[in-house]
C-alpha cells in the first residue's frame, strides 16, 4: 500500500507542507515511530536535530516522541521550541497536553490559537481525539465551537477527507469539480483531484492535474511524486524517474518516493537500480508487504534466488494461505533443482486452492526427476486438460 496522501494530518492549505527539506535522520525517526520502536525514534531525531536545529518540524516530531514515551514535561519543552521557531506550529500538541493535564482553560486558549492558525486540523479529528475527553462536555469546549473556524476551501478539503478515508473516489471527484471554475483553483484542489482520478485508474486525467498543481506550487514535493507515480503509469518510465529523482531531493529523502522509483525502475528494466531503491525503502519499513513484494519481483527478474527465497519466506509467514507464494518458493527451488523440497510446495499450493496448468506441468516435471513418473503422467495430463501444449510433448514422450 502506498502510503503517500496529498491529505496529511492537515489541512494542507500552503506550499511549505510538502516543500521542506528534511535530513535522512527524520525519516528515520519518523519510520521507527510508525514501528513502534519509540526509543529508536529518540535517537533518530536527536540525529535530525544536530544536522537541522533549527527546523520546527523536527522539534515538533520530538515532541511527538516524548508524548508516546509518556514524559509530558519533556514533550512539552520539544513543543515550546518547535513553536518558538514557527509560531503556532505545535499548538494542537500544547493543547493535547493541557487537556491531559487538566487545565481547560490552557487547553482551550492554545486549541483557539490552533484554529485560528493555517494549517489547521480537522474538526472531525479534534472532536474525536480522546487527550480532549476530560474538557470535551466543560461549557468552555461547547462556546469554543460556536465559532465558524473553517473557510470554505478548509470545508471543502475536509469533505473530500470524507469520501477519501471511505475510498468513494468518484464521489470526491464529483464534489471537487463542482468548485473547480476559473482561474484561480487552488493547488491542492487540483492535487486532491489528480489523487482520486488516480486511484480510479484514469492516469492521464491524474498527470493533468498534478501538472496544474505544481505548476502552481512548483516546490512542492509530493505533488512531484505522485505525477512521477502517474507517469509511471502511463508507462513514461524516464520521465517519472526524473520526477521521482526531484522529489527525493526536494524532501531530501522521503522513503516512500524511493518505493514509487523503484517501481518506475522496474517497469523501466533498470533492475538494479529498482533493487537499491526498494533495499533503501525496506531499511526503514522491513515489515513493508508491498515492498517485501517489489523486492521480491526484482530479485526473481535478477536471478538473485536466494535473495528471493529469504523475501518469500517472510512473506508466507505474514500471509500463511497465499498459495502464490508458495507457487513462487516451489519455482525457486524447482529451477535449483531441489525437486523433493518444491513438490512440497507445488502440494500446499494445490490445497490451498491454486489448480493451474503451470503448477501440474511444474509438479509434474518434480516427480519424474525423483523418479515417479506415474504421478508425473498423471499430472501432465491434468495440465493438457487446462491447455498446456508442453505437457503435450512430454506426455509423448514419457508417458504410456
Amino acid at each position: 500500500m502506498y502510503r503517500i496522501s496529498i491529505i496529511s494530518l492537515f489541512l494542507v492549505t500552503a506550499t511549505t507542507a510538502f516543500s521542506q527539506k528534511l535530513p535522512e535522520s527524520y525519516y528515520r525517526s519518523q519510520a521507527a515511530l510508525e514501528n513502534k520502536k519509540v526509543e529508536t525514534a529518540l535517537h533518530w531525531i536527536d540525529s535530525a536535530i544536530v544536522d537541522s536545529p533549527r527546523q520546527p518540524n523536527i522539534w515538533l516530531k520530538k515532541g511527538e516522541i516524548f508524548y508516546h514515551l509518556n514524559k509530558p514535561d519533556s514533550a512539552l519543552k520539544s513543543f515550546y521550541h518547535a513553536d518558538k521557531l514557527r509560531n503556532g506550529i505545535a499548538s494542537y500538541w500544547i493543547a493535547k497536553y493541557h487537556s491531559l493535564s487538566g487545565d481547560t482553560v490552557n487547553a482551550i486558549a492554545e486549541l483557539e490559537r490552533h484554529l485560528s492558525s493555517i494549517p489547521k486540523e480537522f474538526e472531525s479529528t479534534i472532536q474525536l481525539d480522546t487527550a480532549f475527553q476530560s474538557i470535551r462536555n466543560t461549557e468552555q469546549w461547547q462556546d469554543l465551537w460556536l465559532k465558524q473556524w473553517y473557510n470554505s476551501n478548509e470545508l471543502l478539503a475536509a469533505d473530500v477527507a470524507y469520501h477519501f478515508s471511505r475510498r468513494e473516489w468518484d464521489y470526491a471527484i464529483d464534489i471537487l469539480n463542482e468548485r473547480m471554475h476559473g482561474r484561480n483553483v487552488r493547488h491542492l484542489f487540483y492535487a486532491l483531484r489528480g489523487e482520486a482520478y488516480y486511484n480510479i485508474g484514469s492516469y492521464k486525467a491524474a498527470d493533468d492535474d498534478f501538472a496544474q498543481a505544481l505548476k502552481r506550487s512548483r516546490r512542492n514535493h509530493s505533488y512531484m511524486a505522485w505525477r512521477g507515480k502517474s507517469l509511471s503509469a502511463l508507462s513514461k518510465h524516464r520521465k517519472a524517474i526524473r520526477l521521482l529523482s526531484q522529489a527525493i531531493a526536494q524532501s531530501g529523502g522521503e522513503p516512500e518516493y524511493f518505493m514509487a522509483r523503484a517501481k518506475a525502475f522496474a517497469s523501466n528494466q533498470e533492475l538494479d537500480n529498482a533493487l537499491s531503491d526498494i533495499n533503501h525503502y525496506l531499511s526503514f519499513y522491513p515489515n513493508c508487504k508491498e515492498g517485501m513484494i517489489i523486492k521480491l519481483d526484482v530479485s526473481l527478474r535478477l536471478k538473485r534466488n536466494i535473495d528471493a527465497l529469504l523475501i518469500v519466506n517472510r512473506l508466507i509467514k505474514m500471509k500463511p494461505d497465499n498459495y502464490e507464494l508458495y507457487l513462487t518458493r516451489a519455482n525457486i527451488y524447482k529451477e535449483s533443482k531441489n525437486w523433493e523440497v518444491a513438490e512440497i510446495d507445488y502440494n500446499k499450493a494445490k490445497e490451498l486452492g491454486a489448480n493451474s496448468k503451470e503448477l501440474y506441468l511444474s509438479r509434474g516435471t518434480c516427480r519424474f526427476n525423483q523418479g515417479n513418473s506415474s504421478g508425473a503422467c498423471s499430472d501432465w495430463k491434468k495440465a493438457i486438460e487446462l491447455g498446456s501444449f508442453v505437457a503435450q510433448e512430454l506426455v509423448y514422450k514419457h508417458c504410456p
